[in-house]
């Protein structure tokens, strides 16, 4: 939907590390810079333009339209307003299964990738969908990477999986880079063995966290 004079508007999901998620009615390409409009339940601000560079855009299976992940183009001080009205004050859009997300693990396993300028790094965390790396240099945001995920347990082997850089910041330990990469959709046998392998993970955590409690 678009409004007479204004840009199309949009319908808030998420936003995290200046990364705004919204649902679109129509396609955007990667890369592009484009403003999107949000409806807010506010009397003093009824609605809110927010120009972003499209980072990444997925079709919806229930909702008809699109999952747009997009990277705020603007100054950190006014990220900080942004973030509060769409908080507080923008409707949720209903993802449909697109909302069921699967758990994220804080894992550290090795992965290889020879598009890294030192071919390896680490992993932070790790779910169905996307891994957060430590890597020792930057990569670039949009960037498709080929990753094998080391496996550290018995019976487990590794797991490759295509990804797409989402976003890369400066490490919180001050060294190296943090880099968030979304998974590209698997063949049948690769969706099924990162599964398997997820819930391996999931499973050995639980007996941790069991042991510890009963310590």
């Amino acid at each position: 939907m678009f409004g007479l004079f204004g840009p199309e508007i949009v319908h808030f999901a998420d936003l995290r590390d200046s990364q705004l998620t919204f649902v679109c009615k129509t396609t955007k390409r990667v890369g592009a810079s484009v403003k999107v409009r949000f409806l807010l339940n506010d009397p003093q601000t009824k609605r809110l333009d927010v120009l972003v560079r499209i980072v990444t855009i997925r079709p919806l299976p229930e909702v008809k339209g699109f999952l747009c992940v997009g990277a705020i183009q603007l100054p950190e001080n006014q990220r900080t307003a942004i973030e509060y009205l769409l908080q507080r004050h923008a409707p949720r859009a209903d993802l449909g299964l697109a909302a069921r997300r699967s758990q994220r693990l804080a894992v550290s396993l090795k992965t290889l990738a020879r598009e890294l300028p030192n071919f390896s790094c680490l992993t932070m965390d790790l779910s169905l969908h996307g891994a957060r790396l430590s890597c020792q240099s930057a990569v670039n945001p949009g960037q498709t990477l080929s990753l094998v995920i080391e496996s550290d347990m018995d019976g487990q082997p590794d797991i490759a999986v295509r990804g797409r850089v989402i976003w890369c910041r400066n490490s919180p330990t001050g060294r190296g880079y943090a880099v968030g990469v979304e998974f590209a959709a698997q063949s049948p046998a690769g969706s099924g063995a990162l599964q398997r392998f997820h819930k391996a993970l999931l499973y050995r955590q639980q007996g941790d966290v069991q042991q510890r409690q009963l310590a």
